[in-house]
């Protein structure tokens, strides 16, 4: 498989695309050179997987692409629509893996109430609309300040979520990455990095896919 991105296009219908989009519109435009790449990978004899967050700005393209691709869904919210787009890429007939992340970027410390919340939703409506994979992601935006182990939480949780998740639903996740990921056996760690990342809500304003706390520090 071969994840050739195409994601966040800022950039898309100005400069050199501006004229192309505005006569054609970007969501055409943006289509047709993703089949270009998708033709490219296919004609290699390997299967393209692409993050779908710009065809799921124009969803009346979604049933036009090829069967034998895997979207990424992707969303680092709590709330992030996992149901919606998940139930629209599976209506299509698409291989799709839910994205969901860590939340240990643009954070000192994470962010533990968001990341349990959108790991949970997106095993939730994965398994709902038939997704065929679980990738949980883990960045490093402006600086990659956060160190390793912020994001042990998420991957431990998404992980449970992702293998079963009726039984790890109610998981007590400090205490299992105190076990698993620290080797600490009282659960004192755990319950440590748990609470840290819960330190930025504490300042009331919470806002997208990051902390002010971190804003703060950044500024």
């Amino acid at each position: 498989m071969i994840n050739v991105g195409c994601d966040e296009t800022f950039d898309l219908g100005v400069g050199r695309s501006q004229a192309e989009c505005e006569r054609r519109g970007k969501g055409r435009v943006y289509l047709d050179f993703l089949l270009k790449i998708y033709e490219a990978i296919k004609s290699r004899g390997r299967q393209m997987q692409f993050w779908g967050d710009i065809v799921m700005e124009h969803p009346e393209l979604v049933t036009e692409l090829p069967q034998d691709l895997i979207a990424l869904e992707w969303g680092y919210e709590a709330k992030h629509p996992f149901d919606d787009h998940g139930a629209k890429f599976a209506q299509a007939g698409l291989q799709f893996y839910v994205c969901p992340g860590t939340s240990s970027w643009n954070s000192i410390a994470g962010r533990t109430h968001n990341a349990l919340g959108n790991l949970l939703n997106a095993a939730e409506n994965g398994l709902k609309h038939g997704a065929s994979g679980y990738l949980i992601t883990d960045w490093g935006d402006n600086g990659h300040w956060q160190v390793l182990p912020v994001s042990y939480l998420g991957f431990a949780a998404g992980a449970a979520y992702a293998w079963a998740l009726e039984a790890n639903r109610a998981l007590d996740v400090a205490r299992a990455v105190s076990q698993h990921a620290f080797q600490d056996s009282t659960g004192s760690l755990g319950r440590a990095a748990y609470d840290l990342g819960n330190v930025y809500r504490s300042v009331g304003v919470e806002p997208h896919n990051s902390s002010e706390i971190f804003w703060a520090m950044a500024a």
